[in-house]
């Protein structure tokens, strides 16, 4: 059990008295407070641990060991964006430098790691592996060099850890030994390595990496690295006397800013295969090894136990391939795993030393000398086990999805001695910290801004594969320029990066979004930035008023994704959150946006979103601005009052809303002209006049008057509503009568006239390229050659279902139902073009009803 941080959570004032000269100071004070008292705690319990050490180590022979102190519990922060987290870590340094302890702080980005070393000397900035630099021999390469840099690549991606897999079996690691290690076993076992591979290691540049870099970087005082790289290695302080490690220490770890806990691993059954094709060669060396422990005579213990495990692993193959057999029937079929099965046999696998640190023996890298190249299997069994054990796992469309709990989450629940600072952090990272008896300390300020929501268009990302896209991005750049010239200076805007992106005519460009902004820049003095890169982290933005277009929305999947990531991780800590039932409610609270209904899901979720908008919102830093409160603009996004409710957890209020006034809705332009009001007052002027009411009437009468005017249904409906409230006498007798649209469309297709109908990857009608012209056989034998009768000459009611047909409303009782003819089909066809000419006049709108068009997160071109 971890010793308790803070025993009294507190919670700091969000407004000092009046006459306060300071008033932050209170609440800045707070906070220095509770990470003084926790490393003051960390303080004592290294100095425990090094007593202890030295007393056990001068212990009498045979005498019992003192036990270590339990860990110390993590602690959170959860302190207003610009409050001065980052100064308070710079006190944790100074401190750590005074008392001669280690500390190690993890940063979002290698930016802010930057920042942090330049205003603590002596800090190191921790980096990882570097390709070999073209034109220098092995000894001019940096520290950090590492030659096989792809395959280490490779083996991240395949969920190994390389430093404990793919450099054990790597030539150049096996050559910086013997240029940089004195241990005679290490170095015996890589001159082996050498001979059995037929490799010279003369020829062989040593790793500097691992033999370097690494030990250089894990000996500093103050690292400072980037969260995404920390391993444990990372978080034990280590003194050498050349590469003799002399101390070890645990460091203090300060988490700055958000971190993920856990990482999905997607398993398909083309990995299951892979697995199984290396069972042969494992019976093969397993039974080697039984033949050679069995002709020795005189085993020690050591021998014994290895031909022990052997014995059981040959027994275990057949049950592995057997699994291995259904767990790939099970995943292409998405049939329910027989998960106390795979526990079991899991367990039993351990138990016969074939799975090490995590890595079955099926699942370790090989490296193949003649072709100098690496075999990666996925590691993922351990993984599936614990998986199965807490119910975590996510089976769909042939996919089975597995979550691993990240090393940093790992790290803080099994060592403690971690800080997790956030301005705002999850509701899972607290239950988290407090499951392990770990205290979250609020440090919360009033925030200078007034916050006013526009209310309306969503301003969702949308289908950036569609091939109108770029269209639709041109539009909505439109809007952020209008959005722009109306908000006070200085100013910057945050949205979508696909509208900057395919707003350019070089889109593919790989600088089209930068580009972009610098243009907007320069055109309207208005920076502009993106989710994904510029909503977290940054400080360029201080004391500007602020426009959030949009916000980034997920995908039904990504939700699944996320939130079973959080229970893999809460599992570990001994809390067990409920499975997600995929139901979405219909979106009519959120302009849209279906929610999920589960509670614990739906409230996970509104969390998750109002972190996002309030950490951009956040870059202005309005907690330290004295001046007029600074102004903050939502346009779009969740407009509900339980997205309010939780933008209000993090220091958000919505102070004002108003109506959308600068997008262009379908609704706006079907308005054009007036929209009813036009309508109304070019009825009044043709009955004051004795002249007859109809749709061509009105739309003469508001073109005489110099205005646009509403679209032809749109008139219609107005005047069925206004005869309907006997406003006007009922339409004479004549005309065409009601008829469905869609048996034409039907006959239009079999015709062969190009339209086919609904795209599924665009949601858009299509060509038929092998039909483009009308030459197919009519159902009445004739020609196909279009009649020379006129079009409709009036509509009512639904532009879709109640177009009106050709023959006169007193038939179409006697209508319904017969064959299109082609004068049927010439109405419709000219239905068709009326539907696509309105899409195309009319801005590009998100079918929320597929709302993984608009989920950020999953596309490459949004992330930073």
């Amino acid at each position: 059990m971890h010793a308790t941080a803070v025993q009294a959570v507190g919670v700091a004032v969000l407004a000092a008295p009046a006459d306060h000269p300071r008033p932050l100071a209170p609440v800045r004070a707070y906070m220095a407070s509770a990470m003084e008292n926790y490393f003051d705690q960390h303080k004592s319990r290294s100095e425990a641990v090094e007593s202890i050490r030295a007393a056990n180590a001068a212990r009498a022979r045979g005498s019992p060991k003192r036990p270590m102190p339990p860990p110390l519990a993590p602690m959170g922060v959860a302190a207003t964006v610009g409050l001065g987290k980052s100064r308070q870590v710079d006190a944790q340094v100074l401190m750590a430098k005074a008392a001669g302890l280690p500390i190690l702080i993890l940063t979002p980005t290698h930016e802010l790691a930057d920042e942090y070393c330049h205003r603590n000397p002596g800090a190191v900035h921790y980096f990882g592996r570097k390709a070999p630099q073209d034109g220098l021999n092995s000894t001019e390469q940096g520290d950090h060099t590492c030659y096989k840099i792809d395959p280490v690549s490779r083996a991240g991606d395949n969920n190994h850890r390389p430093a404990q897999s793919l450099c054990k079996t790597c030539p150049n690691g096996a050559s910086g030994v013997l240029h940089f290690v004195r241990d005679a076993a290490r170095v015996e076992k890589c001159r082996e390595f050498f001979k059995v591979n037929g490799l010279d290691p003369a020829k062989t540049p040593p790793c500097h990496f691992l033999h370097l870099g690494l030990p250089k970087q894990l000996s500093a005082q103050i690292l400072v690295a980037p969260a995404a790289g920390f391993s444990e290695a990372m978080a034990i302080w280590q003194e050498h006397d050349g590469h003799v490690i002399t101390r070890q220490a645990q460091r203090l770890v300060i988490v700055d800013e958000r971190t993920a806990m856990a990482r999905e691993i997607d398993v398909g059954p083309g990995h299951v295969s892979t697995w199984r094709d290396r069972l042969p060669s494992l019976r093969e060396r397993t039974a080697k090894t039984i033949a050679r422990l069995s002709r020795r005579e005189n085993l020690d213990e050591h021998d014994q136990d290895e031909l022990g495990k052997a014995r059981a692993l040959l027994d275990l193959l057949p049950k592995i391939e057997a699994l291995f057999q259904d767990l790939g029937a099970w995943i292409g079929s998405d049939q329910a795993l027989d998960a106390e099965r795979v526990i079991n046999l899991h367990k039993q696998i351990q138990r016969a030393g074939a799975s090490m640190t995590g890595t079955a023996d099926w699942e370790g890298i090989s490296y193949d000398a003649d072709d100098d190249e690496f075999f990666i299997p996925l590691r993922a069994l351990s993984t599936l086990a614990q998986n199965c054990k807490d119910g975590t796992l996510r089976q769909e469309a042939g996919h089975l999805f597995l979550y691993e709990v990240s090393p940093v989450i790992e790290w803080a629940i099994r060592s403690g001695s971690i800080i997790f600072l956030d301005a705002t952090m999850s509701i899972p990272m607290r239950q988290l910290i407090t499951a392990v008896d770990g205290a979250i300390h609020e440090a919360q300020a009033k925030q200078n801004m007034v916050v006013t929501r526009h209310m309306g268009h969503l301003y969702a990302r949308g289908q950036v594969k569609s091939k109108e896209y770029p269209r639709a991005a041109k539009t909505y750049m439109s809007d952020l320029e209008k959005i722009a010239a109306q908000l006070p200076r200085p100013a910057a805007v945050i949205t979508h990066k696909s509208y900057l992106r395919y707003a350019q005519e070089a889109h593919q460009a790989p600088l089209a979004a930068l580009n972009a902004a610098g243009e907007f820049k320069s055109k309207r003095g208005v920076a502009v930035g993106w989710y994904g890169k510029h909503e977290r982290g940054q400080n360029d933005w201080k004391k500007h008023h602020l426009a959030l277009v949009g916000m980034p929305l997920l995908s039904p999947e990504r939700i699944a994704g996320l939130y079973a990531a959080i229970r893999a991780a809460l599992a570990l800590a001994g809390l067990y959150r409920p499975e997600w039932d995929r139901i979405m409610d219909d979106g009519k609270a959120n302009h849209g946006v279906r929610l999920p209904t589960q509670p614990e899901v739906r409230g996970w979720l509104l969390d998750e979103y109002a972190q996002t908008v309030a950490q951009a919102i956040g870059r202005n830093r309005a907690v330290n601005h004295d001046g007029p409160p600074l102004t903050v603009q939502l346009w779009g996004g969740l407009q509900s009052a339980e997205f309010d409710a939780a933008l209000g957890r993090y220091g958000v209020t919505i102070h004002d809303r108003v109506q959308n006034t600068v997008h262009r809705t379908a609704e706006d332009y079907y308005n054009r002209g007036g929209g009813v009001d036009a309508i109304d007052e070019a009825v009044n002027a043709l009955l004051e006049s004795g002249a007859t009411v109809s749709r061509s009437a009105v739309r003469q009468s508001i073109q005489a008057a110099n205005r646009a005017a509403p679209r032809d249904t749109t008139i219609s409906a107005r005047l069925t509503e206004l005869r309907a409230q006997g406003k006007l006498p009922p339409a004479s007798a004549g005309g065409r009568p009601r008829k469905n649209l869609f048996p034409c469309i039907q006959d239009l297709e079999d015709m062969g006239t190009g339209f086919q109908g609904e795209d599924k990857d665009n949601g858009r009608g299509k060509e038929n390229p092998e039909l483009q012209t009308p030459t197919s056989a009519r159902r009445d034998g004739s020609s196909g050659q279009h009649s020379a009768d006129p079009k409709p000459a009036d509509a009512t009611g639904s532009p879709l279902l109640d177009i009106v047909a050709p023959g006169g409303q007193e038939q179409s009782d006697a209508l319904d139902g017969r064959e299109c003819t082609d004068l049927d089909h010439e109405w419709a066809a000219d239905a068709v073009a009326e539907l696509e000419r309105i899409c195309a006049e009319i801005d590009y709108e998100v079918e929320l009803e597929h709302q993984g068009h608009h989920d950020q997160t999953n596309h490459p071109g949004d992330s930073s």
